[in-house]
C-alpha cells in the first residue's frame, strides 16, 4: 500500500520483494525437488532462480494477469519462460493465452479445474433451511460474490424482464459483497422485492443448486467457472453470459445450457432466456441430462490422472 505513495517506497518495496524472493528460491533448491508445481504463479519473480523443472497455473484471464497492461504483459512473458509447462484452464483461455504471449504456445497446454463429484451429491443432500416461499424446481439460483465483475445488477434487471414477459419463478441469490445494499435498493425500485430471496454467504450453497429450476451467471469475465460445472453435475439447467472466459467452452456453445450474448448492460436476452427456460420442461429435462454426462469429464479422478501423466511426461524429459 505504500509503495503507492512515493518513489522512495517504491523503491524499498522492490528491493524486498528481490530479496524475498531470493529466499524462497533458495529454500525450494535445497529440497532438490523432482518438479515444482506453481499452482498460482506466486513464484513468477522467483522462477528464474529456481533449478528443478516448473509447471505453473493460470486460474484467470491472461490479458487481465495481475491487471497487466501490455508493458508489464510483456515482462510477465519475459518471466514465464523460465517455466517448462503452462496449464490453463479451458480453450478460451488457451486462445488468449497464445495471443498475448506467442512465444509461449508450446509451453501451454490446457487442463481444466476438477469437481469432486461424490463430495458434490453428499453436500447438495443436506438439510438446509429452505425458505418457505422457495418452491424446488421453480425459482433460479446465482452463486456469486456480490461484486463489479459478477454484475448482480445485470442479473436483476433480465429477472424483472422475464418476469414481465411471465414468468413466476423466484429467484434465489447466494452470496455476499460490497455491492449488497445497492442490489436491495435496485431489487426494490424493480418491484422484485417479493420474487428476489438475498440468502447472503452460505457455506454449503450445494442444496440449492439441486433444487432450483435453473443457475442463472451474469459475470463480466471469469476464469474458469467451476459454480457452473457444478450446478451442471447436480442436474441444474444452466443460462450464462458468454463472458471471457469459460462459459462457451463448458457450455459447449450452447449445447449443454442457453448461452447468450456477452453484455454488460442489456438485461433482454438474458431475460427472454429466463422466461424460456422457466415455461420448458422439457428443455431442462434435456440441458439437465446432457449436463450431467458432460460433467463426468471433469471428475477429480479423471483429472488427477491428466496432472499425474503430466508430470511423469515433464519428469522424463528432464532425465539426462
Amino acid at each position: 500500500m505504500n509503495r503507492k505513495k512515493s518513489i522512495a517506497h517504491k523503491l524499498l518495496d522492490a528491493i524486498g520483494l528481490f530479496e524475498i524472493h531470493k529466499l524462497i528460491a533458495k529454500h525450494i533448491n535445497q529440497h532438490h525437488a523432482d518438479i515444482v508445481v506453481d499452482y498460482d504463479l506466486s513464484l513468477l519473480r522467483s522462477a528464474h532462480l529456481i533449478g528443478a523443472p516448473k509447471i505453473g497455473f493460470f486460474h484467470f484471464r491472461p490479458k487481465r494477469f495481475r491487471n497487466g497492461g501490455t508493458n508489464k504483459l510483456r515482462r510477465i512473458g519475459e518471466r514465464l519462460k523460465h517455466y517448462q509447462k503452462l496449464v490453463v484452464l479451458c480453450d478460451e483461455m488457451y486462445e488468449e493465452a497464445c495471443f498475448v504471449w506467442p512465444h509461449l504456445k508450446d509451453k501451454l497446454l490446457v487442463l481444466p479445474n476438477p469437481v469432486d463429484l461424490d463430495s458434490l451429491l453428499k453436500k447438495s443432500a443436506c438439510s438446509i433451511d429452505f425458505p418457505e416461499n422457495l418452491t424446488p424446481g421453480e425459482y433460479f439460483v446465482s452463486v456469486a460474490r456480490l461484486t463489479h465483475q459478477k454484475n448482480i445488477h445485470l442479473l436483476l434487471r433480465s429477472f424483472a424482464k422475464a418476469r414481465e414477459l411471465g414468468c413466476k419463478w423466484s429467484l434465489a441469490i447466494i452470496g455476499d459483497g460490497e455491492d449488497r445494499v445497492d442490489l436491495l435498493d435496485l431489487s426494490k425500485k424493480l418491484g422484485l422485492e417479493e420474487a428476489v430471496y438475498f440468502l447472503g454467504y452460505q457455506t454449503n450453497p450445494h442444496p440449492y443448486l439441486a433444487k432450483a429450476g435453473g443457475f442463472v451467471m451474469s459475470s463480466r469475465e471469469e476464469g474458469f467457472p467451476v459454480s457452473l460445472l457444478e450446478g451442471m453435475a447436480l442436474g441444474c439447467p444452466i443460462i450464462s453470459l458468454a463472458c471471457p472466459t469459460g462459459p462457451t467452452d463448458i457450455l459447449q456453445n450452447g449445447k449443454l445450457g442457453k448461452l447468450i450474448s456477452f453484455t454488460e448492460d442489456n438485461p433482454d436476452e438474458l431475460g427472454l432466456a429466463m422466461f424460456e427456460i422457466s415455461n420448458n420442461a422439457a428443455l431442462r429435462k434435456n440441458y439437465a441430462e446432457e449436463s450431467k454426462l458432460f460433467s463426468q469429464n471433469f471428475s477429480s479422478q479423471k483429472i488427477a490422472h491428466q496432472l499425474m501423466s503430466l508430470l511423469r511426461d515433464i519428469a522424463s524429459n528432464q532425465r539426462p
